[in-house]
């Protein structure tokens, strides 16, 4: 068995490959085991207090990778060791890279807060206004929740 998978952190499957079928035909249901496993992927970290990389079974083993928005899931019958784990980075990296208006159409930032966000930076950006030549400009890439994880520090609950 050598299986993809792409979750969100709310537990939405948006990608599922099996790379190598195990000839085994189940009757999963592959929407509620992303739930599933996106919950129990949070509950190991809330209880660990750190991201969960791996989860071993008898038979198989899941290696996991959380993006920013989402989880990278890989199983796999054996170790293979950490060209897997890179290649499972590199892969969810690129997915939300190329996806990332489509993950990002889920409700992420509580409703006005964003609007208060925009117009507390043009409040502090007046006091500058009379400097001549002054310009600026505000682009959003990333919300707060997406772009505080990459610098190490958690967003505060709004």
């Amino acid at each position: 068995m050598f299986r993809f998978k792409i979750i969100t952190k709310t537990g939405l499957l948006v990608f599922s490959h099996d790379f190598i079928k195990d000839g085994s035909d189940t009757d999963e249901d592959p929407d509620l085991q992303a739930g599933l496993t996106s919950a129990a992927i949070s509950a190991l970290r809330e209880t660990q207090g750190e991201t969960i990389t791996e989860i071993k079974q008898v038979d198989y083993t899941l290696f996991t990778y959380e993006g920013i928005l989402t989880y990278g899931i890989l199983t796999v019958q054996r170790d293979t060791g950490l060209r897997l784990r890179d290649f499972l980075r590199r892969i969810v990296l690129k997915f939300e890279l190329m996806f990332s208006e489509m993950l990002h159409s889920e409700k992420l930032v509580k409703k006005g807060k964003y609007e208060e966000m925009i117009k507390r930076i043009a409040e502090m950006q007046l006091a500058y206004s009379e400097i001549p030549g002054f310009k600026y400009t505000l682009e959003t890439f990333l919300s707060g929740i997406d772009a505080m994880p990459m610098v190490g520090l958690m967003m505060p609950d709004l």
